[in-house]
C-alpha cells in the first residue's frame, strides 16, 4: 500500500479515535509541519539529482575534487556554491564543517538552506547554536525549515532544549516544523 495512503489512515484512525480537541489539534498542526518540512526535503533531493546527474561524483578517495568543492564555495554564483555543499555531503569529508558553519551564513537563501541540511546529516554538534540562530532569525522560510530539522538529525540533550525553546517562536512556520521534529523524535511535550 501505498506509504502516503498508510500515513493518511494512520492519521484518520487517530484522529477518530481522539477523546480531546487538543489532541486533534495537535495532530493538524504536525500534519501540516510535516507536508511543509516534505516539500522543502524534496526540493533539496531534487536539487541534488539534478547535480549529481550533471556531474560525476568522485569517490571519499579524491581529495583533490574536496579542495575542488571548497574552493567552489568561494564562487560569485549562488549555484555553484549550493551544489558544491551537495558534492561534499556526497563525499562527506570531516574537514567540511568550518566551510559548511560559514556557508550558513551565505547571502543567498538556498545557499544557506542546503548548509543547514549539510550540517545536519553529519550530525555537527558544534553547528547547534548557529543552526538555532538560523531556526529562530532567518528571513527564508525554507532556511528556518532546514534548521530545524538539522537540529532534529543532530538529536542531543542541548538540540532537544533549543527545540523546545523554538516552540514559543512568534513565527508559526518554526513552531509547526518544530512540533513536527518533536514528534519525530518521540519526545513528550509537558
Amino acid at each position: 500500500m501505498n506509504t502516503n495512503i498508510k500515513k493518511n489512515i494512520l492519521l484518520l484512525i487517530i484522529i477518530l479515535t481522539a477523546s480531546t480537541v487538543g489532541i486533534i489539534a495537535y495532530i493538524g498542526t504536525n500534519f501540516f509541519a510535516y507536508n511543509k518540512q516534505n516539500k522543502a526535503i524534496k526540493i533539496i533531493q531534487k536539487d541534488m539529482r539534478t547535480i549529481f546527474s550533471e556531474t560525476k561524483i568522485p569517490s571519499k578517495e579524491c581529495p583533490e575534487c574536496i579542495d575542488k568543492y571548497f574552493a567552489e564555495l568561494k564562487s560569485k554564483d549562488w549555484r555553484i556554491r549550493r551544489n558544491a555543499i551537495y558534492k561534499i555531503i556526497n563525499v562527506k569529508p570531516d574537514r567540511a564543517k568550518k566551510p559548511l558553519k560559514k556557508a550558513l551564513t551565505d547571502k543567498n537563501s538556498s545557499v544557506r538552506a542546503v548548509a543547514a541540511f549539510a550540517l545536519g546529516s553529519f550530525k555537527d554538534k558544534t553547528a547547534i547554536d548557529s543552526l538555532y540562530k538560523l531556526a529562530k532569525t532567518d528571513k527564508s522560510e525554507n532556511v528556518r525549515t532546514s534548521a530545524v530539522s538539522a537540529l532534529g538529525k543532530i538529536n542531543t540533550p542541548n538540540t532537544i532544549n533549543k527545540l523546545h525553546s523554538l516552540l514559543n517562536s512568534p513565527k508559526k512556520d518554526v513552531q509547526e516544523n518544530t512540533l513536527y521534529v518533536l514528534g519525530q523524535l518521540k519526545i513528550h511535550l509537558h
